[in-house]
């Protein structure tokens, strides 16, 4: 019996220092040692944190969440996800916090985030959408979106803030037609939204579009209004239109939903929080016909305005693709990845 109880003895110190030796090699990789004339690191530590949080001025977070629920905080001014069950580990080495790794309550990781990724590589436009109010500011370049019609408000965002789109004529817009129009380039775009009510005012709601009337046919993201589902149409001209429909349908007023795609050159493919790519075929070019400014928030043809809110657009033009891993490193287990973190 005493051999026993000292076999099990000696088994639980062997996985313990396994746990710990494997939470140290995650740690180091991602946290390195630093020269004695460097700053070390400032660890910030709270069990079960809520609601609006100051870190103290720390660069690293463990954050223990030890409920059944995920929850929502606000971490020096940035909205971050802390996971259920689980021990988060957080850095702002890139100036805003980002979730490294996601341990398990018995120190086995359960993800880990890197900053390696590609994602400044053919960025053609980049939309926080964190303004209090007018124009919306592209954060890669110069390719500002005039505020047109109605004003479009700010409401708590995905990532920081978000502007909030009233429905009907409200909406961002490109200040000239040639800007946004990929042609034989490969395409990209990445978003979060949130409907404010799931039966909008058009049969068809703009996401972005750069789409209008005949003769100016290009691509578009928009909502179905019927299938409740995120949609993308790319044209080769003003009669041949391609289609490919995201697999998840928008279930309520209260998610934030990630939707991305593009056209690889070969297909055009939509994806939904991350889910895998539905693609349909696309030989292209896009129509370079299509005369028309560049929107957020609005379809054209139809007239149909967002209700609801748009945060962190990203555009790609002139990047070779948007892998589904890509995809889902940017979708980050629905806690988004900032701006901050392309590389």
């Amino acid at each position: 019996m005493r051999r026993n109880q000292s076999v099990a003895l000696s088994n639980t110190r062997s996985s313990l220092r396994r746990s710990f030796f494997l939470i140290c090699v995650v740690l180091l990789s991602l946290f390195p040692v630093v020269p004695a004339q460097a700053q070390a690191p400032k660890i910030f530590a709270a069990d079960d944190p809520s609601g609006t949080v100051s870190s103290g001025g720390a660069n690293i977070a463990y954050l223990q969440n030890t409920t059944q629920s995920d929850v929502t905080l606000i971490l020096d001014g940035n909205t971050i996800i802390n996971r259920a069950n689980r021990l988060n580990i957080f850095d702002k080495s890139s100036g805003s916090w980002i979730q490294r790794v996601i341990l398990d309550r018995q120190s086995q990781p359960i993800s880990i985030f890197t900053t390696t990724n590609t994602f400044l590589t053919g960025l053609y436009a980049y939309f926080k959408l964190d303004e209090g109010s007018g124009a919306a500011i592209d954060a890669r370049g110069t390719r500002n979106l005039a505020n047109f019609g109605n004003p479009v408000g700010t409401a708590a965002g995905k990532i920081n803030t978000s502007r909030n789109f009233p429905g009907g004529n409200a909406y961002f817009c490109s200040l000239n037609t040639t800007d946004f129009s990929p042609g034989s380039d490969h395409f990209f775009f990445s978003f979060w939204a949130k409907a404010e009510n799931l039966t909008q005012g058009q049969s068809g709601t703009g996401f972005l579009s750069k789409t209008g009337t005949l003769n100016k046919r290009q691509w578009i993201v928009f909502f179905d209004n019927v299938s409740k589902k995120p949609k993308l149409n790319v044209s080769l001209d003003d009669t041949h239109t391609s289609t490919a429909i995201g697999a998840t349908a928008f279930a309520n007023t209260t998610t934030w939903y990630f939707i991305a795609g593009g056209w690889d050159g070969t297909n055009i493919k939509i994806s939904v929080n991350g889910g895998a790519y539905v693609t349909t075929p696309f030989a292209g070019p896009v129509n370079p016909n299509g005369n028309v400014h560049f929107t957020i928030g609005l379809e054209i043809g139809s007239g149909g305005g967002w209700l609801g809110q748009i945060d962190e657009v990203a555009i790609w033009i002139g990047r070779n693709d948007l892998t589904i891993s890509d995809v889902q490193q940017l979708y980050n287990d629905g806690a988004g990845l900032p701006y901050s973190a392309f590389r």
